[in-house]
């Protein structure tokens, strides 16, 4: 990956699109999704919404997943509801978590070689094509490939489908983290679109391939929310602060589509706005005027959003 941008300088123009074609599984890892803070802030939001009844039966169904001893943070109090709040907090970095965790494997390639599976998981798989959708546009013209599945928009109504206050203990527990955390990936707008160009036709990995001053665009607006913090009390002071600065929405759809055709048009109305290159990391875009302002506006409001719907997504399915 590292000499990709070096390539792109010196091989003649009629040569970049089959090395682009050729290289694209490794460039095109699938996306990380919001930091962890952001992430932890999003279920802190959702937490507080949860009724009372909910709440006891989501504590419940964590106590039950495998990894539950893990999910906790240095600071957390250790009375028991704030251990109960605290696993439902750090939960939802236990999906990208996994993508380092040797115990797991990325099914995504042809030639993963399955790790054993362990008590209480359904299958040691990474899932890392749930995370994001791969919803093209292209500002050039260039034809459009279909949308692969599965996405974070079929597991998160796949998901849930599956949890009901009846449903199978160890099921739930295995299932909640990842609805915790994708439901937040849904909102993210560079979750929802990749921009499709002569130079990148087969997409430009949600902002993956694209270089801004010190990191991808992608990893640009995962950041944008919430810069640094990593402490249980810093998170719930974000929590409470963002959720004064913007109320719960008087109705709001629990349609995953609604969330993330939503993203799909901030894409393009407000991350692409500077210019139709790619850049490279020795000579990265210079983003316009007014745009790190607008971007952490637009992250903000769509991760607090996240916040609110997952919560009610939760109180509507185990009620």
């Amino acid at each position: 990956v590292r000499h990709y941008n070096f390539l792109m300088r010196v091989l003649h123009p009629s040569v970049r699109l089959l090395v682009v074609m050729a290289l694209l599984p490794v460039l095109a890892a699938p996306a990380w999704a919001w930091n962890f803070p952001a992430h932890w802030v999003a279920a802190a939001i959702a937490y507080q919404r949860l009724t009372p009844p909910v709440r006891a039966k989501v504590d419940d169904f964590l106590r039950h997943h495998p990894d539950y001893e893990k999910m906790n943070f240095a600071d957390a109090p250790a009375d028991p509801e704030s251990r109960a709040r605290a696993a439902f907090i750090h939960a939802a970095s236990w999906p990208d978590e996994i993508r380092d965790d040797p115990r797991f494997y990325d099914d995504t390639h042809a030639d993963a070689v399955p790790t054993p599976v362990l008590p209480g998981f359904p299958g040691m798989q990474r899932h890392t094509n749930w995370h994001y959708i791969n919803m093209p546009f292209s500002p050039d013209d260039t034809r459009l490939t279909p949308t692969p599945a599965p996405n974070v928009g079929t597991e998160i109504r796949r998901l849930l489908s599956e949890i009901s206050p009846s449903a199978d203990a160890a099921t739930v527990a295995y299932d909640l983290p990842w609805l915790i955390h994708l439901i937040p990936d849904s909102h993210n707008p560079l979750h929802a679109a990749s921009r499709v160009t002569k130079d990148l036709p087969t997409g430009d990995a949600n902002g993956g391939l694209v270089f801004v001053p010190g990191k991808t665009l992608h990893g640009y607006w995962d950041d944008a929310a919430v810069a640094n913090a990593s402490s249980y009390a810093a998170i719930l002071r974000y929590a409470k602060d963002f959720m004064a600065r913007q109320p719960p929405p008087v109705s709001s759809s629990l349609n995953p589509k609604t969330w993330l055709d939503e993203s799909f048009k901030l894409a393009k109305s407000d991350v692409y706005t500077f210019g139709p290159d790619n850049g490279t990391k020795e000579k990265p875009i210079k983003l316009p005027p007014g745009y790190a302002e607008n971007a952490q506006k637009i992250a903000r409001q769509r991760l607090i959003h996240s916040g609110y719907l997952l919560g009610s997504a939760l109180n509507a399915r185990l009620r």
